[in-house]
């Protein structure tokens, strides 16, 4: 996610990214990117892994 954030900076608003001792730019760019990722993950397992989980009982053995 840092990456990804650097390289849209990079192109949109290059005197966002974090230099010259810029410790607000720093933490801006910590918690933009670990929101983001947080969000992804979120995403990744209600819509993507849950169906997965679900599918689980279809195919395990059935306890005896």
């Amino acid at each position: 996610m840092f990456r990804l954030y650097d390289k849209f900076l990079r192109f949109r608003m290059p005197g966002g990214l974090p230099r010259d001792q810029r410790f607000d730019l720093a933490v801006l760019r910590f918690v933009v990117a670990m929101g983001v990722a947080v969000a992804l993950t979120y995403f990744s397992r209600r819509y993507y892994e849950e169906w997965f989980l679900k599918q689980k009982s279809r195919f395990a053995p059935k306890a005896s």
